[in-house]
């Protein structure tokens, strides 16, 4: 089955639910290859994660369409490998593929199963795996005539666990942060590994600003966990670049916050900023010190704090001079334990699920039905993705009359409004049912009756009409209930 490019099978749709892509995590250095037809189909660019200007030019192409030739990606931690999502690119593509993985790549064991990879240049493939295997480095090897169209081609994008994604996130961020910032010690980046990053959990609605320079550098553009199409494009910023401009978030209960990560976009970003915290959004609270921030559009950040904080509100302010020559722009996620971060994922499906349950409808664009093309996508593909079947519910009367939602989800307008056609016939049916019974009650009156008896000969052909729609108007009652 097909959906908006995606080819699953039902297993693949189960899998997804424990499972999440991770290829944007996993930093360029962690691709290597056996050979490259050129720069532009390198190693790095094999990764389905990495936002490129144009997918159909940037993809990995060996050097030669033979079997053997492979692209590697080093994990940089043993992890739970759960399944792949594979694309091709240009006019080629892999239609069949040997994985190999390793825990140092050095001594490789092949997967049982050879990967079924795609049809076309275009579609996602995704492929779980029968059971999660542990390991740090995973190949995917080209086979004997195993590629399409003009030859091999392939983009893909790596499912880890859920239990495996926490840690994994940071600590790739972790090392992209000691890229662009050496006063990140090794302690502190062994801190890190006990923290992830919570974006991805907080709906938009609890993203506010101080001001907000357009409608792509909205205050909910400046989720650093929201899925976005181009980063360099949506973020947060702010108005006017003066001190005292800020992002807000509402975590919609107190948790401890024990650090930040932080982004800016294109040729904006904050280089230092100020953190304030409250637990009502009216009494704000100063951390000490000055958090540092980023050095380009690009690379993100992260800051463990010295001391955490508990909290339910988040501010994260500009400071004198604290942005780049292109001006202020930020997207920010609060850093959190583990533990607290599982235990927040909980409580934020449960509040989903109460949101969904006594409204249809919701101010926030997360729960916005109309609006299913600014979030859908990234509430499938995250950690709340099982809970679609039950939103669907509820935006069923919007999805199932949207021309363009039928396009781009197609099986699950299916699975949403497939009764739709049954309930139009049953309501039909019922406007028949109602015509009926008034025809009969209409035939049963004293006055009809008087009549029938004075005018005999039209009796018995009535009578019979009579029976023949009783019969009508049981068949409907039965039908109907």
């Amino acid at each position: 089955m097909e959906s908006n490019g995606l080819r699953m099978t039902r297993p693949s749709q189960e899998t997804q639910m424990q499972t999440l892509r991770t290829g944007r995590a996993i930093p360029d250095a962690s691709f290597t290859t056996s050979s490259s037809k050129d720069e532009a189909h390198s190693a790095h660019f094999a990764n389905l994660g990495k936002i490129v200007q144009d997918g159909t030019a940037h993809y990995w192409q060996p050097a030669t369409d033979q079997a053997g030739e492979y692209v590697q990606v080093d994990f940089t931690q043993p992890l739970e490998f759960g399944g792949l999502v594979t694309k091709g690119g240009g006019t080629g593509w892999l239609t069949n593929i040997q994985l190999k993985y390793s825990m140092d790549g050095e001594q490789w064991t092949t997967y049982d199963k050879t990967i079924t990879g795609n049809t076309d240049a275009d579609t996602q493939n995704v492929q779980p795996l029968a059971a999660p295997i542990t390991c740090r480095y995973i190949q995917l090897v080209t086979v004997d005539g195993g590629w399409g169209g003009t030859g091999s081609g392939l983009r893909f994008d790596v499912l880890i666990t859920k239990t495996s994604a926490a840690s994994f996130t940071l600590l790739q961020q972790a090392g992209s942060a000691t890229v662009q910032h050496k006063t990140i010690t090794a302690a502190m980046q062994e801190q890190l590994r006990a923290f992830v990053s919570i974006g991805n959990f907080i709906p938009d609605a609890s993203f506010t600003a101080s001001s907000e320079l357009d409608a792509d550098h909205s205050a909910v553009s400046g989720n650093l966990g929201k899925e976005v199409q181009d980063g360099t494009k949506l973020f947060w910023a702010p108005s006017t670049d003066q001190a005292g401009e800020y992002l807000q978030i509402d975590l919609t209960q107190p948790i401890e916050v024990r650090g930040v990560a932080t982004k800016g976009g294109g040729t904006r970003w904050l280089t230092k900023m100020k953190v304030q915290h409250s637990m009502d959004g009216e009494a704000w609270t100063d951390y000490a010190e000055e958090v540092t921030g980023n050095t380009d559009g690009e690379g993100q950040n992260l800051q463990p704090f010295a001391t955490g904080f508990t909290c339910r509100y988040m501010r994260i302010l500009t400071v004198d001079g604290g942005w780049s020559a292109g001006g202020a722009g930020l997207r920010a996620s609060p850093l959190v334990t583990s533990a607290v971060g599982k235990a927040y994922l909980k409580a934020m499906q449960a509040h989903m699920q109460s949101s969904m349950t006594h409204s249809s409808s919701s101010s926030s664009q997360t729960l916005d039905c109309a609006k299913w093309s600014e979030w859908l996508a990234g509430l499938m593909a995250g950690p709340q993705g099982s809970m679609v079947p039950q939103l669907a519910q509820s935006c069923k009367p919007v999805w199932c009359k949207d021309p363009a939602f039928a396009e781009a989800h197609a099986e699950l307008k299916e699975q949403t409004c497939a009764d739709g056609k049954k309930r139009e016939v049953v309501e039909k049916l019922r406007s028949l049912l109602g015509k009926i019974q008034a025809k009969r009650e209409m035939e049963n009156s004293p006055h009809v009756q008087k009549y029938r008896a004075e005018k005999k000969a039209v009796a018995e052909p009535v009578q019979k009409r009579l029976e023949k729609e009783h019969n009508l108007l049981d068949l409907l009652q039965t039908l109907i209930n």
